[in-house]
């Protein structure tokens, strides 16, 4: 349980109020939940289980687990769950997201493609759906280069 929801070490009552509506609530104050809620890399509260069961020993068989674990390098289901679940880091473009792009390139690589999320939830004052952007293509390169790639006129973005 991620320390942002517990309050007093306590964790929250989770009710589902309708089919569009859950609620959390705490017996004691939780002032950091909203802003944590409301931040650039939100608090994640919900994964795709569809999706995420096959990397959960409960859920897979123990033969497919084993290879699957193999296949992505963890010494541990918990580790594979882990890394496949990760929403904001692109290690994992099979994963569902609710995020205005999807990650279409598994690393380690040098240049990384995220496409438009049709499924992306929010709309501009016109109900046009974000982003407007369909397609972003990244570059990555070794910090030593970045001057001499922005001197020739390569460089967009860097962090």
């Amino acid at each position: 349980l991620a320390p942002t929801l517990l309050a007093d070490g306590k964790p929250p009552r989770f009710e589902i109020v309708d089919p569009l509506t859950v609620r959390y609530s705490w017996d004691a104050p939780n002032p950091d939940f909203l802003p944590k809620l409301a931040a650039a890399s939100p608090l994640s509260l919900v994964l795709p289980a569809a999706y995420l069961k096959q990397f959960h020993k409960k859920y897979q068989d123990p033969f497919r687990l084993a290879g699957l674990m193999e296949e992505n390098r963890a010494k541990k289901w918990t580790l594979l769950h882990i890394r496949m679940s990760r929403q904001y880091r692109p290690e994992n473009p099979e994963l569902p997201t609710l995020d205005p792009w999807q990650n279409r390139t598994k690393p380690p690589a040098e240049q990384f493609v995220f496409e438009r999320n049709p499924f992306f939830h929010r709309i501009d004052e016109n109900g046009r759906q974000l982003p407007y952007i369909d397609r972003v293509v990244m570059n990555v390169s070794s910090s030593a280069i970045i001057s001499a790639k922005t001197g020739a006129g390569e460089s967009d973005l860097q962090c």
